[in-house]
């Protein structure tokens, strides 16, 4: 058996979870992307709902993912501000550019909004590598379905 099949088996990177807003998403990649040849029908008439459901998620999650973004970039204007304002205790002069900058960076708020954005960012692409999971499975699915009609 070759090595990357025994962790593709057993690593919990094949364990996705995903959450949207309430709700939290889990399962197992390997699994679901497993072809059971027996019920080939069942296969190929379910597959659209499938790649579907991770379409729509990832069109939901890019929009989070979007508007996050948008919150970062204002949470660092409105502490830009501020800090570029204030009085430098040292000069009795308004704060450098860079140590504005290196102040936001600095900033509590702005490192919980940066993190959340990154966890958003890491969902995006999970699911865009679970959607191109899919895409292959589909191809894979016609090319077996198309051997068993040489087939029979």
């Amino acid at each position: 058996m070759r090595k990357l099949s025994k962790y593709i088996k057993r690593t919990p990177l094949m364990d996705i979870r995903v959450k949207y807003e309430a709700e939290t998403f889990r399962f197992n990649l390997f699994e679901e992307l497993v072809i059971d040849e027996n019920k080939l029908n069942t296969e190929l008439k379910e597959q659209p709902s499938y790649y579907g459901f991770l379409g729509l998620l990832l069109v939901r999650l890019q929009r989070t993912k979007d508007d996050n973004e948008a919150e970062l970039s204002k949470k660092e204007a409105q502490l830009y501000i501020a800090f570029k304002t204030e009085l430098n205790p040292n000069t009795h002069r308004e704060n450098s550019n860079d140590l504005a900058q290196a102040l936001v960076i600095a900033d509590e708020s702005y490192q919980k909004l940066l993190s959340k954005l990154n966890k958003i960012k890491e969902d995006v692409g999970i699911i865009k590598q679970c959607v191109s999971s899919f895409e292959q499975r589909s191809s894979l699915l016609q090319s077996i379905s198309a051997n068993h009609r040489k087939t029979n």
